[in-house]
């Protein structure tokens, strides 16, 4: 249920960041209107320069509604315009990273809740009150001071944001935050690892289509701690995952499950197919008459649906749990520095430098596993990925439109150097394959000179590693 609350809040953080500054203003106009109709007795020591006659702040509200509703709409084409260019310059996936941005989202809740306090103030101004003095049009003022101030802090923000550097060290942070908890999760598996046992396993299919981005871990704990079973993820984080297809194996221990009915199970096609959706769709075969037979498959049915019901799968993913889509983001940043219409190798270049600091904190990592759970009855693994598969998902398409460039070349060797002498020896090999093939790809694209010119770069690397 945690997991499930932390992904609603991401994927409406810019909902709840603005929202809950007009809830605020709620509270501020709430606490105002009672001093103001003396409902709470503290007018007395209220300082006299703090009140104000009704007129002097009727016009102090309804100046400040009209300004705060123009800056609200001036903020907001700002923020459009910056989306329009991050997409165009950048890559669509990294307008994210604008819009996550707190003070995004803080400065558009600010001014919208200063119209709404100034109009709520302002609907409580009674001419029956003209003679009484109040502290609505000090606390406006108050208010616009801050909201000057956080408008002066939004378009600083706006001309860092823009400037190619600082959005690449952004996606890089974002990218060492979510791989230092993948390497966590790694050298916690590590500490348990055990080999999977040969258990008769039955699959866990997806109910719905998606990208695997969170599970419910205590969902998934409560439904196997009777025991028994062994659950390893064929999809990983990360991945997208159609409906119906295989999520996860389930091997049960003949102890716990009668495994010649689990068989007869496993023969049936129909059956397996439906292994895994939710419970409306769970439909009993005909066939197995045996009431026992019955009892086994039903029980069957209902652990594989409630195991299929703890994975969430949504069409977007996420990069705090994602480390491979915050790297990706890098990398269509680099790919669009280097596309014929923007011409930035410079932008590319220190992408692929930023991409192989990344991956060098991977490379040390020799347990691609996770370990969702270990008990003596029941284990839940994770399949990872390894570096040879991130190497080919990151930096083939660098390579792919950018081979015939040789300072992005030049950077890309450099940074697979640095990825080899920090991996520990069991992936060693498999960066070795990546660059050799990498190799070979640029000696077609360059010119004769260019590529002796990259091997005497690729020595001086290894040298200096």
């Amino acid at each position: 249920m945690l997991e499930r609350y932390k992904l609603f809040c991401y994927n409406h953080k810019t909902w709840i960041d603005s929202l809950q500054y007009v809830g605020y203003s709620i509270v501020l106009i709430t606490l105002v209107t009672l001093v103001d109709l003396r409902i709470l007795p503290i007018q007395d020591y209220i300082p006299s320069f703090m009140q104000t006659s009704v007129g002097l702040a009727k016009s102090i509200l309804s100046t400040l509604a009209a300004a705060l509703l123009t800056i609200t709409t001036f903020t907001f084409s700002t923020i459009l315009g910056v989306l329009t260019y991050y997409a165009n310059a950048y890559s669509p996936r990294t307008i994210e990273t604008f819009v996550k941005e707190r003070i995004t989202m803080k400065v558009l809740g600010i001014f919208i809740g200063g119209f709404f306090y100034s109009i709520s103030a302002l609907t409580f101004m009674r001419d029956n009150f003209e003679f009484d003095h109040v502290i609505a049009g000090f606390v406006a003022v108050i208010y616009s001071i801050i909201s000057i101030v956080y408008f002066i802090i939004f378009v600083q923000k706006v001309i860092y944001s823009l400037q190619p550097v600082n959005l690449v060290s952004k996606l890089y942070e974002e990218g060492v935050a979510a791989i230092e908890e993948e390497l966590e999760r790694r050298a916690e598996a590590a500490k348990r690892f055990q080999a999977a046992p040969d258990w008769p396993a039955i699959e866990i299919r997806a109910s719905q289509s998606g990208y695997l981005n969170v599970m419910n871990e205590e969902g998934l704990i409560s439904a196997l701690e009777d025991g028994g079973a062994w659950l390893t993820l064929t999809r990983r984080i990360g991945e997208y995952v159609p409906e119906h297809s295989c999520l996860a194996r389930l091997q049960l221990d003949p102890k716990f499950f009668d495994c010649s009915k689990v068989e007869a199970l496993k023969s049936e096609d129909e059956y397996i197919g439906k292994m895994g959706l939710p419970d409306e769709e769970l439909q009993l075969e005909e066939g197995l008459e045996s009431e026992t037979e019955d009892e086994e498959k039903s029980k069957l049915e209902k652990l594989a649906s409630d195991l299929s019901n703890c994975f969430f799968l949504q069409d977007n993913q996420v990069t705090a749990v994602d480390y491979r889509f915050a790297i990706n983001k890098l990398v269509e940043v680099a790919l669009r520095a280097i596309s014929p219409g923007i011409n930035d190798p410079s932008t590319a270049i220190h992408c692929i430098r930023k991409i192989s600091l990344l991956l060098c904190k991977l490379a040390k990592s020799d347990h691609p596993k996770h370990s969702i759970a270990s008990r003596e009855n029941f284990h839940i693994d994770i399949d990872a990925y390894r570096i040879g598969e991130d190497l080919i998902d990151m930096f083939q398409p660098i390579l792919h439109y950018g081979q015939a460039d040789f300072m992005v070349m030049r950077a890309l060797i450099e940074g697979l150097e640095s990825i080899e002498h920090a991996a520990c020896v069991s992936n060693k090999s498999e960066i070795e394959d990546f660059e050799d093939y990498v190799l070979a790809e640029v000696e077609e694209a360059l010119p004769a000179q260019e590529f002796r010119w990259l091997k005497r770069y690729q020595a001086r690397a290894e040298r200096q590693q």
